[in-house]
């Protein structure tokens, strides 16, 4: 069931690279958008805080490091750098709403 939770939140092309990159242990960059209530906008300082906290409870969950962390306090998103098995904890966090790769296909 989890996996079909990460279908609906995560696009294809990320699914793909997860899966091509899971074997060889090679980082993902992936960009998460913030799960909030429908008409409320988190302050910068919340989505600062909020992605600290999944980046912590992630790390701690998948017992590894992620690479790099960017974090876009204005439109409530965060971009990410991890092995795929962590990318997959990201996307399985309540607080996501969705998550895309950083880079796409031409």
């Amino acid at each position: 069931m989890a996996e079909e939770q990460h279908q609906a939140r995560a696009d294809p092309e990320l699914l793909r690279q997860l899966d091509d990159r899971s074997a060889a242990a090679e980082p993902v960059v992936a960009v998460f958008a913030l799960r909030h209530p429908q008409g409320v906008v988190l302050s910068p300082d919340e989505v600062e805080s909020l992605t600290s906290k999944l980046v912590r409870r992630v790390e701690r969950e998948g017992e590894s490091d992620v690479k790099d962390v960017n974090v876009f306090q204005n439109v409530g998103m965060f971009a990410v750098a991890a092995d795929p098995s962590l990318i997959r904890l990201f996307l399985e966090q309540p607080e996501i709403e969705s998550g895309v790769a950083n880079q796409q296909r031409d």
